[in-house]
């Protein structure tokens, strides 16, 4: 079984420069003004209030936002990820990665640091 992560925008966004990932054990987590909205197939659609940007996330991708919902590493992420899809979390972890690094790119994830 793959974990398949995706991060579509609707909408494009007036461009937001967030502070970059430092290291997979730095705590993320959802940057202000963003609305979550479940999508029918277990997805879900992301609105930046401030900017208009919207994006949508396949089921993978939004499992991976929600256990950022409360601040978490890329490195816990990872392994939740592998516990629940009974992978190896060096299996998972570049798909964890790629979706935080694109998350972080769109200004929807931050930092803990950064308010």
């Amino acid at each position: 079984m793959s974990v398949d992560f995706l991060c579509t925008s609707r909408h494009t966004a007036r461009s937001v420069s967030p502070p970059p990932v430092e290291s997979s054990q730095e705590i993320l987590h959802p940057s202000r003004n963003i609305e979550v909205a479940p999508l029918s197939e277990g997805g879900l659609m992301l609105v930046n209030l401030e900017t208009g940007g919207c994006w949508q996330l396949n089921r993978g991708g939004g499992e991976v936002w929600e256990l950022f919902k409360d601040g978490s590493s890329v490195e816990l992420v990872a392994e939740k990820m592998a516990q629940r899809y009974g992978l190896s979390q060096t299996v998972v972890l570049p798909d964890v990665q790629a979706v935080v690094q694109d998350l972080t790119a769109k200004g929807l994830l931050m930092p803990a640091t950064s308010t």
